[in-house]
């Protein structure tokens, strides 16, 4: 027991450390965090909050690190490992998760097993920080209001990078020659043609109401051929498919494979004679909007 009060310490600094990689990588692109978490099927309450994450994350990793917070924050962090674990396990078995991403897109994401693992060694570190550590330590008033300060200014970030990531995995550009793209696995190219390729959410309000935009796309012939990818299960699909009667086919895709074109939800690439003409995020406007404000298509 001895030993353990010893390097107690250092087990919570190595704990912080975990939640500050976490924390900061989800920092970068908040917004992919955030679909990702649409594949879980949880409340859509749990997908806009979800920016709350990353800085509390990376609170909890400074608070490990400060003496007298340590074992508060051992055992917050005992909890969250169950709650995040409890969440992925909810999303493999009742959504369309087959992987953690716990660190965010710039990491290649945990299975179930690969996870339970990591979650339970984390949980023994936090337990034995939180058993080990003393029960009061003196605190310092002015470390309290710089935690406060760090919060507001992570919780800003995140909000920030939620709006327009700082670095994202999508490299797709206006203008960029579509067939030398991701896309060109997606869709069949071909010359003097215009497409539009549209990346949603079955379970993405938003892109619900976009459904009837899109539909009108080809109705109408403004462009030759949709082409949509989704996030969600086969029977979500079916469901919308019959619900809204829609005129073209959507394909559900792997999160991963998403993250490598959805800036958000949902994104619209407007492609013309196989180049990127323009990029719409968040919404899909209307064929007689997009004449107005997109011209030359």
């Amino acid at each position: 027991m001895d030993t353990l009060k010893k390097i107690a310490p250092y087990i919570a600094i190595a704990l912080g450390l975990v939640f500050l990689a976490s924390g900061f990588i989800k920092l970068l692109d908040t917004r992919a965090f955030s679909v990702h978490l649409m594949s879980f099927r949880l409340p859509a309450i749990m997908v806009y909050l979800s920016p709350l994450v990353p800085p509390f994350e990376i609170m909890l990793g400074v608070s490990l690190f400060a003496p007298s917070l340590r074992r508060p924050a051992a055992l917050t962090a005992l909890i969250a490992l169950a709650l995040f674990t409890l969440t992925f396990y909810y999303g493999t078995f009742f959504g369309s998760v087959s992987e953690c991403r716990c660190f965010g897109s710039l990491h290649a994401g945990s299975g179930l097993v690969g996870l339970t693992i990591r979650n339970l060694a984390l949980a023994a570190l936090g337990f034995g920080a939180w058993k080990a550590l003393p029960k009061r330590e003196t605190g310092v008033s002015w470390r309290n209001a710089a935690y406060t300060g760090l919060a507001a200014v992570f919780f800003m970030l995140a909000v920030m990078s939620a709006n327009q990531p700082f670095v994202m995995n999508t490299p797709l550009k206006r203008g960029q020659d579509a067939t030398q793209t991701g896309l060109a696995k997606l869709i069949d190219f071909q010359p003097d043609k215009r497409y539009l390729a549209v990346f949603y959410s079955l379970r993405c309000i938003k892109c619900i109401d976009s459904l009837e935009n899109v539909k009108a796309f080809a109705e109408t012939g403004k462009v030759d051929q949709v082409y949509a990818f989704a996030l969600g299960r086969d029977a979500d699909l079916a469901e919308i498919e019959s619900k809204f009667q829609l005129n073209f086919e959507t394909k559900l895709m792997r999160v991963r494979d998403f993250d490598d074109f959805a800036r958000g939800i949902p994104t619209a690439y407007y492609i013309k004679n196989n180049r990127i003409h323009h990029i719409e995020v968040g919404s899909v406007m209307s064929p007689f909007t997009f004449e107005f404000r997109v011209p030359g298509f």
